[in-house]
Order: structure tokens, then sequence, then C-alpha cells
């Protein structure tokens, strides 16, 4: 059942986002534990956001203590097929919010199903999300959730994929092994129908290595 703020969140949507630094555009989606809206840094003239507020949580002080903690690398995390977390705080009693850069596209699960996803879309799919991937792992952070729900693909100049999520598992839940990334990274590349032969994979670069030998 998708989050009711008012029950979860125990207060309504104005309350909530009143507190925010934030003017909200719309409403975005939900989850069983957070709320996601469009949400703009200054009204009318700021950068779009994906605004994530968690439901009522016991460990908010331990949240925002790693963003703090962990801002420095985050901020390192650049790369133009991630949409990197912008900023972290608090979003009112026992809650937090989490912004990310907005994407616009298709999830990629209704892209890669359209007729006109040719192979050659496909590989360059695999080869962004995989470059995301690997950059993030250089940097020492892992996804966590990864998987094909968090890539939106874009097509208006040429396919372009951007992975959503970097960063957010890190500050809610703690660091983890890049390790734990690599087998959704091979089903996602998979699932792009792409052959990768069934062996594990040691890293996002040695996928890499194998997708720069496909034509």
């Amino acid at each position: 059942m998708a989050l009711s703020i008012t029950d979860d969140l125990g207060q309504t949507p104005d309350d909530v986002t009143g507190s925010l630094p934030y003017q909200i555009v719309t409403l975005l989606g939900g989850g069983p534990h957070d709320v996601t809206y469009l949400a703009q840094t200054v009204p009318g003239t700021g950068r779009y956001v994906a605004l994530k507020i968690l439901g009522a949580r016991t460990d908010v002080s331990d949240i925002l203590s790693r963003y703090r903690q962990l801002r420095p690398a985050l901020a390192r995390l650049r790369h133009p097929h991630l949409s990197p977390l912008v900023d972290a705080g608090p979003a009112g009693p026992n809650q937090i919010y989490i912004a990310s850069e907005y994407v616009t596209g298709a999830p990629l699960v209704l892209f890669s199903g359209r007729p006109t996803a040719t192979p050659r879309d496909r590989l360059a799919i695999a080869h962004q999300v995989v470059a995301a991937v690997a950059a993030a792992h250089a940097c020492g952070i892992a996804h966590a959730k990864l998987d094909r729900t968090r890539v939106k693909v874009t097509d208006s100049n040429g396919v372009v994929a951007t992975v959503l999520g970097f960063g957010t598992s890190l500050i809610v839940d703690g660091p983890r092994s890049v390790d734990v990334d690599l087998p959704a990274l091979v089903q996602i590349v998979r699932d792009l129908g792409i052959p990768l032969g069934d062996q594990a994979y040691p890293s996002a670069d040695a996928i890499r290595d194998v997708l720069r030998t496909l034509a």
C-alpha cells in the first residue's frame, strides 16, 4: 500500500512541505515508506529536484550525522549518467528529506520494451549505466538498491541513460561494499539483451571491458 502522508508521516502534506527549503511543484509518487515530490530550490528560478520524504524513523539523528560526514564524498560523485544527491535534512519530528537532481525520461523497462529500441541503443544504454556505476564505485559508494527501475532514459538527442538513487542508501542505511551492486548491474545489462555469459564479474570495470569488445 502506498504511503499515506497524514497517517504514516503524522502530518498533512502542507505541514511537512511547508518546513522544507524547497517549493513543492507536484507529487511524483510514493512507496510503503516514503513520498517523492518534484520541487524547486528557489521558486520559479531554482533547479528541480526529486524530493523524497521518509516516513517516521527513530534513527534520524544517525542519518543526518552520516550525511554530514559523507557529504564531501557525495559532492565528488559527479558523472553525466548519474543523478547526484543534492541535499538532506530534517523534515519535521522524526522525519528527513533527501533531495536528488530531478531527471526526466522514461523508465528503462519501458524504453527497452519499445520496438524502436535498436541493438545499438541498448548497447549505448549499457555502456552509460555501467560507466556511471563504475564512477560511483571508484568513489567507494555503493547504490545497494540498484535495479532497472532506478534507470531513466531519454532519446530526444540520442539515447541518454541516467542512474537514480546513488547516495540515498549510503546515508539512510550506512556504507556497503560496492560488490553488492554487481549482480544487479549484470542483470540490467542482460535485460538489455547484451550477452555477458553466465560468469560472475569482480567489478563494474570488468563489465565495461566486455562491453568494449562488442560492436
